[in-house]
């Protein structure tokens, strides 16, 4: 689990959990006899192995999918007289199911 140092100077701040999802699409030309046989040769070479008699690279697409920001708290002044610390460290065990 992870913490955030909390300072007085951070009061009014707020702490987001934020998560992303990408996914990536690469582009490859093929020669083969069948669909199969194409997709076997994809897999064995791939981009590091391109070779460019049955094969070529073509490269790839990065592609935002889903962002999710979620507000968990807002650092307040009451915080620090609980913890009695000039800071404190944050810790936040839940948010999104994984």
């Amino acid at each position: 689990m992870s913490k955030l140092d909390i300072k007085k100077e951070h009061i009014g701040k707020k702490i987001y959990d934020i998560k992303i999802s990408e996914y990536v699409v690469e582009h490859y030309k093929v020669m083969a006899d069948s669909e199969d046989e194409a997709t076997d040769i994809m897999f064995n070479n791939r981009k590091d192995q391109a070779d460019g008699d049955t094969i070529l690279y073509q490269g790839y697409k990065d592609h935002l999918d889903e962002i999710n920001v979620q507000e968990l708290t807002s650092i307040k002044e009451d915080d620090f007289d609980q913890y009695g610390d000039a800071e404190f460290e944050y810790e936040y065990d839940g948010g999104y199911d994984e």
